[in-house]
């Protein structure tokens, strides 16, 4: 059996850490909604290496700095960030 990327209590322990809700998680990972982060937290989906990167550089960096290069880059590729 692989070790998990991360464990359900670590993800919950950093969102909380940042003081965001499961929502505001879900939209900052660019999850569909709160319940996937729920369902993460509650050990019923496996936290996959991605997610797990991005709590990382959300941890290493903060939470503004990462919300502000991926602006960056969505103005770069002149995604309309103001559409959602």
């Amino acid at each position: 059996m692989k070790k998990p990327y991360m464990t359900p209590e670590e993800m919950k322990e950093r969102r909380q850490g940042h003081y965001l809700s499961q929502r505001e998680l879900a939209e900052v990972l660019r999850l569909n909604s709160g319940r996937a982060v729920r369902a993460y937290e509650a050990g019923e989906r496996e936290i996959s290496g991605p997610i797990s990167v991005c709590m990382d550089l959300i941890d290493a960096f903060g939470l503004k700095k990462v919300l502000a290069a991926l602006h960056k880059r969505k103005l770069k590729k002149g995604v309309d960030t103001k559409a959602h």
